[in-house]
């Protein structure tokens, strides 16, 4: 067994989860199966230095990203203590948009002036039960579910919520610079599904974000 990416002590725990959700989609328990440590040969999951990749100066260098290039999937930061804080999905909005894209457009600086380029469909998932105890889920009417229960897209990116958050926590506004400081001392965590020009892939991945992001409840997905 590898060394789990994220931390069970602090998070509930794998034992709970395959308890609960026993009836949950195969593949999506081998996800989490994986992200807890398990070495399986079904799920690519891939780990990454934000502070490796971003540039102070700009022009980060995105070369370690090669690897998602042309591929869906989800990605999740962890903080110093490997517990999820965002999670997202690449390969799912325009051609192009991969899973490297789209995190690229994550470690950049969000700025209110700028055109929001690099938006996030972060959602408000109000029915946790909703994926979990799906045994073998439909892909199309999945999602049509979690048009259904989300709030709204914000438009957000991570460095967005970062500074939203963070204000209301701190009672001061924090700035662009400061939430790239913030993003730099996180880990990230890829799993790349499969190919941005299968549809099936593509849903499957949107799921995988749902379930993951009702499980662990991230700080700076709202």
């Amino acid at each position: 067994m590898m060394k789990s990416p994220i931390n069970e002590k602090i998070l509930i725990s794998k034992d709970d989860i395959l308890s609960q959700y026993s009836s949950m989609n195969k593949y999506f328990i081998k996800c989490i199966r994986a992200l807890y440590g398990e070495s399986i040969d079904d799920v690519k999951l891939d780990k990454f230095n934000p502070s490796k990749i971003i540039n102070d100066n700009g022009n980060n260098n995105l070369s370690s990203l090669d690897i998602l290039k042309d591929r869906t999937g989800v990605y999740i930061f962890v903080n110093n203590e490997k517990v999820p804080v965002y999670i997202g999905v690449g390969g799912k909005k325009v051609e192009g948009q991969d899973l490297k894209t789209r995190i690229g457009q994550e470690l950049r600086e969000y700025r209110a002036s700028e055109e929001d380029t690099g938006t996030t469909s972060s959602k408000e998932i109000k029915n946790i039960e909703l994926q979990p105890n799906n045994e073998e889920i439909d892909f199309d009417e999945s999602t049509e579910k979690v048009k259904s229960v989300k709030k709204g897209d914000t438009g957000a990116t991570l460095s967005k919520n970062i500074q939203d958050i963070e204000c209301l926590l701190m009672n001061k506004e924090i700035t662009p610079n400061e939430s790239i400081k913030k993003i730099k001392s996180f880990n990230l965590i890829t799993i790349s599904i499969g190919s941005i020009v299968d549809k099936e892939d593509v849903k499957k991945a949107r799921v995988l974000e749902t379930i993951l992001i009702s499980l662990f409840n991230p700080k700076y997905n709202k």
